[in-house]
C-alpha cells in the first residue's frame, strides 16, 4: 500500500513536468528508491527493505547536494561583479547585520568574496554528510537556515524538503532521544530560537508553514544528532554501511538504481540540454544552450542543441534552429515571462547600496521563476517576491553592466532586455501566445552559430536577419 501511494505521488509529479521545483525532483528520486526497495524481493524481513532504502536515500541525497554545488562552477557565478551570489549575500547582510556592525571595507570584502563563500559551503555540506554526518547535518541546517532568512529570495519549500531528508542520515529513534533530552536551556533550543528571531525580523514578523516545519525539524536534528550525548550511536559513523545492514543483493540493486538516477538528474540532463527547469543548476547562472562551449569550468552543456548534432539532424523541430535573440515583443505573455523577471528592484535600498559600493550588478533575472509562476496559475507581474530564483541565461562574465535593452519598456515599467534562447523555447512561447487568441508582435534575430558563446558577442551581433511576426 505504501509503495502504491508513492507510485501515485510520482505519477502526479510526472504529470506536472516541467512545472515543478527542483526540490520536487529531489523528492521524486528518493521516492523511486523507496518503491524499488519495497518492490524488490528480499530474503530478510521488512527491516532489510528499510535499511536498503535508507542507505540508498542517503547516498542519493549526497549526490544531489554535490550536483547543486558542482553547477556553481561557472565563470558567471564565480565573478562577483555579476554573480547572483553577491546579490544573495548583500540581501542577507542588509537584512540581518546592522549598518554600524558592517564597515564599508568589510562590506566590500563580504560581497566580493560571496561566490567563494557559497561554493565552499555548498561543497562542504555533502562532503560532511559523507565523511562526518553529524557535522554534515549541522552544516546543512546552517545553509538552509540562512536561505530561510532571505527576505526576497526566500525558498522555504526547498529548505524544508531538504531538511526532512536529513532523517536518512540519522538512525531510527533519533527523534525520540532528542525529545527525551530537549530542554529550554539546551544549545539546540537557543540556536533555533535565534534563527526564528532572525526569520521574523527579515520577514516583517510573518512566518509560513514551511518555515515552521523546518525549524521544528532543525530543533530535533540538532538535539538528537549534533548535541546528543550518545550521538555516535545515533548517526551513521561512515558512508560505508556494514554488509549485514545493506539488504544483501537487493540492497545493492536499490543503491545502484538510486545513485544512477541521481547522477542522471543532477549531472547528465544539463550536459545534454534536456533539462533547464527544475534542475540542480539553480542559481548557477549556467550557459545552458551555447553553440560551441559552456561557461562551466568542467563540462559542456546543451550538447543536443549544438549545430550538426545528431539530435538536431534527427529531430530538427526540437533541437534544430540554433539560438535566437529576442529583440522586442508586444504581448502580456512576453511581459510576464521575459520583461518582468528582474527582482533587483525588490531588494532593499541598503542591499542595492552594498552591491553598488562593491562594484557588483544589482539586477537579478529570475526567468525560471517567472515560468513556474505562470505554470502554477500565479501572476509574476503582481508579485516580485518569488519562492526561489534562477537565471537560465548566460550572464556577462566580463562586466557588471545589465543586459542590453531596447528603447521601449514593458507595461510594468521595466526595460525590455534582449534575451538569447534556443529556437525551440521561442517556438514554445509562440505556441502559448497563439493559444490565447489575441494579436501579438515579436521580433527576433537568428544568431550565427559561429559566434562565441558569450553574451557580449550575442549582443554585438548585427540584426541583419531579424524576423517579425
Amino acid at each position: 500500500a505504501a509503495a502504491a501511494a508513492h507510485l501515485a505521488n510520482l505519477e502526479f509529479w510526472a504529470a506536472a513536468l516541467p512545472i515543478v521545483w527542483d526540490h520536487m525532483c529531489w523528492s521524486a528520486v528518493c521516492e523511486v528508491a523507496y518503491v524499488v526497495a519495497v518492490v524488490l524481493p528480499s530474503k530478510d524481513d521488512s527491516a532489510a527493505s528499510s535499511s536498503s532504502f535508507r542507505r540508498a536515500a542517503r547516498a542519493t541525497l549526497i549526490v544531489l547536494y554535490f550536483s547543486a554545488a558542482f553547477w556553481k562552477l561557472t565563470t558567471a557565478f564565480l565573478d562577483p561583479s555579476v554573480s547572483c551570489a553577491s546579490i544573495l549575500v548583500a540581501e542577507l547582510a542588509a537584512a540581518v547585520v546592522p549598518s554600524e556592525a558592517l564597515p564599508a571595507t568589510a562590506a566590500r570584502v563580504l560581497i566580493r568574496t560571496a561566490p567563494a563563500q557559497i561554493v565552499l559551503l555548498e561543497f562542504l555540506v555533502p562532503t560532511l554528510l559523507w565523511l562526518a554526518p553529524a557535522w554534515g547535518v549541522a552544516a546543512s541546517l546552517l545553509f538552509h537556515g540562512l536561505i530561510n532568512c532571505m527576505p526576497v529570495t526566500y525558498a522555504g519549500g526547498f529548505s524544508m524538503c531538504c531538511c526532512a531528508k536529513l532523517l536518512f542520515v540519522a538512525r531510527p529513534g533519533v527523534f525520540a532521544r532528542a525529545r527525551a533530552s530537549l530542554s529550554l536551556r539546551s544549545p539546540a533550543t537557543m540556536i533555533v530560537a535565534a534563527f526564528v528571531a532572525l526569520f521574523l525580523k527579515t520577514h516583517d514578523g510573518s512566518i509560513d508553514a514551511a518555515a515552521i516545519a523546518f525549524f521544528a525539524l532543525a530543533l530535533l536534528y540538532l538535539e538528537g544528532v549534533v548535541f546528543a550525548t550518545k550521538r555516535c550511536s545515533d548517526v551513521e559513523t561512515s558512508s560505508r554501511s556494514s554488509s549485514s545492514s545493506s539488504g544483501g543483493r537487493s540492497g545493492v540493486v536499490v543503491l545502484v538504481v538510486s545513485v544512477a538516477l541521481a547522477v542522471m538528474y543532477g549531472f547528465v540532463g544539463p550536459v545534454l540540454g534536456l533539462q533547464a527547469m527544475a534542475s540542480s543548476t539553480m542559481f548557477a547562472q549556467l550557459n545552458q544552450f551555447g553553440s560551441t562551449r559552456s561557461n562551466h569550468l568542467v563540462v559542456p552543456t546543451g550538447l543536443l542543441f549544438r549545430r550538426n548534432s545528431f539530435a538536431a539532424r534527427l529531430m530538427p523541430d526540437a533541437f534544430g534552429g540554433g539560438l535566437v535573440r529576442l529583440e522586442d515583443a508586444e504581448d502580456p505573455l512576453f511581459d510576464e515571462l521575459f520583461y518582468g523577471v528582474d527582482i533587483g528592484p525588490s531588494q532593499s535600498e541598503r542591499a542595492r547600496a552594498l552591491l553598488e559600493e562593491a562594484g557588483s550588478a544589482t539586477y537579478f533575472l529570475a526567468l525560471y521563476c517567472s515560468r513556474m509562476m505562470r505554470g502554477q496559475g500565479g501572476s509574476w507581474l503582481d508579485d516580485l517576491l518569488p519562492q526561489s530564483a534562477d537565471d537560465n541565461t548566460a550572464s556577462d562574465t566580463s562586466s557588471g553592466d545589465p543586459p542590453s535593452a531596447v528603447a521601449s519598456t514593458a507595461p510594468n515599467g521595466l526595460p525590455k532586455y534582449q534575451f538569447v534562447l534556443p529556437a525551440f523555447e521561442l517556438r514554445r512561447v509562440l505556441a502559448e501566445a497563439r493559444a490565447v487568441g489575441r494579436d501579438f508582435r515579436v521580433s527576433y534575430t537568428r544568431l550565427d552559430p559561429s559566434l562565441a558563446d558569450r553574451p557580449t558577442a550575442w549582443r554585438a551581433a548585427p540584426a541583419a536577419s531579424t524576423t517579425t511576426l
